[in-house]
């Protein structure tokens, strides 16, 4: 009995080691697939809450996954930053007593998301009768207000004079526009921007322009 019990303690131990070794010399043990349950590194810090991390953090977590095929487009989720700007202003001007309806045109080519650079020409009707226009700089200063924007530009303010003849006559100005804007997204690319600007014509004489922008980005 003790002969027969040995035998067989030695037969399974050898049956238990030749499944241990791989019949080729070069062959490799197979790889140990991933489960299909367990979570995705990328998919779970995408998944986490703002306040465990930060909106940068989680524009390099989604790049890390726009793999080749999808060079030349922008991760699900990332809006398309769109440098072109053409707008349309409706507002009011006032200036030493005098006012009128105001209508303008201005076209900002945005440099990155922080500065943008472009022209603007105003129109103004009734008791003042002008035209504005000028180039300047815009600046968004707050990276949490990314919509309120700042302007300033030089540039020149005509008016018409009628003399006591009644002829008309044209008087030109210097002026250095101060503005201040902020935008709401209104869908399709339209942004609809109530606009505060302050025209300074010399220490002692300033116009006010307000009003709302219509704004088409692309």
């Amino acid at each position: 009995m003790h002969l027969r019990s040995l035998l067989l303690l030695v037969a399974l131990l050898v049956g238990g080691c030749a499944t241990r070794i791989p019949l080729h010399e070069n062959e490799a043990p197979p790889a140990r697939e991933p489960s299909a349950r367990e979570p995705s590194a990328f998919l779970a810090a995408v998944q986490m809450p703002d306040d465990e991390v930060t909106r940068s953090d989680r524009r390099l977590i989604r790049s890390q996954v726009c793999f080749v095929p999808c060079e030349g487009a922008r991760c699900e989720g990332e809006e398309e930053f769109k440098r072109h700007e053409i707008a349309l202003f409706l507002g009011y001007t006032a200036e030493r007593g005098e006012g009128g309806p105001t209508i303008g045109l201005d076209y900002t080519y945005w440099i990155n998301e922080r500065f943008g650079v472009g022209p603007f020409v105003d129109f103004v009707a009734g008791e003042i009768d002008a035209f504005a226009l000028g180039a300047g700089v815009w600046f968004r200063p707050f990276r949490r207000a990314g919509d309120l924007s700042l302007y300033v530009a030089p540039g020149l303010d005509i008016v018409h004079e009628e003399e006591h003849d009644g002829e008309r006559s044209w008087e030109v100005k210097a002026l250095l526009r101060l503005g201040v804007v902020y935008g709401f997204d209104a869908g399709g690319g339209i942004r609809l921007v109530p606009s505060f600007y302050l025209d300074v014509f010399s220490p002692d004489e300033q116009a006010y322009v307000v009003g709302l922008t219509i704004a088409r980005e692309f």
